[in-house]
Order: structure tokens, then C-alpha cells, then sequence
């Protein structure tokens, strides 16, 4: 988990899915997953996944950013 250097508030919960039943269910539903099936034209999985949560003018800034480079690095996720 990290928190928000200006409130302290839960800003991201990383990997999700295996913390709540929930998410887990969510993410491996049918309707969810035939649609992402679609938009990438291939099987999918789950390789990296977080939740952040900002709301608007609270907290510190979140800028955009990508996180393959990261992943790319230290889990060996192959491209984008």
C-alpha cells in the first residue's frame, strides 16, 4: 500500500484481485473478460494490477505516468 505523502490516505492497493474476493470475482468474469478478449484480439491474464484512489483537488498531485518500464525491468513482462 502507499499512502499520500499530504494526508496520509490510502493513495494505491497493488495487486488487488488476490486481497478481496471481490476484485478477484470481478476480474475473471465472463462478460468483463469477452470484451477485453476483443479490444486486444488475443487471451489475456493479469500480470501487474493496482487501484489508486485521488479525489479531485484532495491530496497530493498524480501525475501520468507508464509503468512498463518498471515491469519490463523487474518481472520480465515482454512488450506494452
Amino acid at each position: 500500500m502507499i499512502h499520500d505523502p499530504n494526508t496520509n490516505n490510502i493513495r494505491s492497493v497493488f495487486a488487488m484481485h488476490e486481497l478481496s474476493d471481490h476484485f478477484s470475482r470481478l476480474t475473471r468474469d465472463p462478460r468483463i473478460l469477452g470484451v477485453v478478449r476483443q479490444l486486444l484480439g488475443s487471451e489475456v491474464y493479469i500480470h501487474q494490477s493496482r487501484i489508486n484512489e485521488k479525489f479531485g483537488f484532495e491530496g497530493s498531485v498524480f501525475d501520468w505516468h507508464s509503468d512498463f518500464e518498471t515491469w519490463h525491468a523487474e518481472d520480465g513482462m515482454p512488450r506494452m
